[in-house]
């Protein structure tokens, strides 16, 4: 089969590309039935016309002034005046009928190419641009400057004041245990003193209620006639098989002083099961 050429270059060359982009895309379907009416429409009033009479339209002449008179050194070679004939312009008729055939060939084969190209390319600058504000997003988290890590000493001093407000604000050197020991009234002194040197046990084992409370255990050591001011240690342990809390506090001579009570102790209980005794 002969290929047709223009020239020495063959038809089917494509040096843009676009014949090979569209042959690759997917038949974009029928032509709409709207769009197909509107051209057979069109088609169909221009052979009206033609059949109605010449193919060709005559433009209205346009308006030309008239030329003024020469001078009369200079006489006119035709006469007083000149006259000008407009030439008519006329327009063919087929140069409509070739519009809207290569529209509808546009449409038919190339409007979905077009089509997916223009999407691409939108879809292509809306990454572009999300990518854009991620990479700002990033450089601002970048420049901001991190808080500042707190200091060993502002992380004791909160440590601390957490302490002190879920433990009710203790004075210093004030401790509140747990130590269930089983205190004796022959012996109680000096299992005070042991309780006392003992290290404290962890926040989580002393009771969080009753004589744990600061302001409960004053209360408790006014009752018995203790020196509520200078209270040094409150322990829950029992005595004689029973629930009890030891109570030491410093002396009018500065000696500690241990009570043993019922953990029902207040300012109206002023029951006292063992002491005062001097700690051993």
């Amino acid at each position: 089969m002969n290929t047709p050429e223009l020239g020495n270059v063959p038809i089917e060359d494509d040096p843009t590309g676009m014949r090979a982009l569209l042959s690759s895309l997917p038949d974009p379907g029928p032509m709409p039935e709207e769009l197909s009416a509107r051209i057979l429409a069109a088609l169909e009033r221009e052979a009206r016309y033609a059949e109605a009479g010449s193919i060709w339209d005559e433009e209205p002449p346009p308006e030309v002034p008239d030329v003024p008179e020469r001078p009369a050194t200079h006489p006119p070679a035709h006469g007083a005046h000149s006259t000008i004939t407009p030439l008519v312009r006329k327009r063919p008729r087929w140069q409509p009928l070739l519009a809207a055939a290569a529209a509808a060939g546009v449409l038919a084969f190339g409007g979905g190419a077009i089509f997916r190209l223009l999407n691409t390319g939108a879809n292509s600058n809306n990454s572009a641009v999300g990518g854009a504000q991620n990479d700002a997003s990033a450089k601002r988290e970048n420049v901001e400057p991190a808080a500042p890590a707190a200091t060993a000493h502002e992380s004791s001093a909160a440590a601390s004041a957490s302490s002190s407000a879920e433990g009710g604000g203790y004075a210093a050197g004030f401790r509140v245990l747990a130590s269930g020991t089983a205190y004796s009234a022959t012996d109680f002194a000096a299992q005070a003193g042991r309780v006392m040197s003992a290290p404290a046990p962890g926040s989580s084992t002393t009771p969080a209620g009753g004589l744990a409370v600061e302001s409960a255990a004053r209360a408790c050591a006014k009752a018995i006639g203790a020196p509520e001011s200078s209270l040094l240690v409150v322990d829950f342990g029992t005595f004689d098989d029973s629930p009890a809390v030891l109570i030491v506090a410093e002396g009018t001579t500065g000696d500690p002083q241990a009570y043993v009570v019922t953990p029902e102790c207040s300012a109206t209980d002023d029951t006292v099961l063992a002491g005062p005794a001097a700690v051993g």
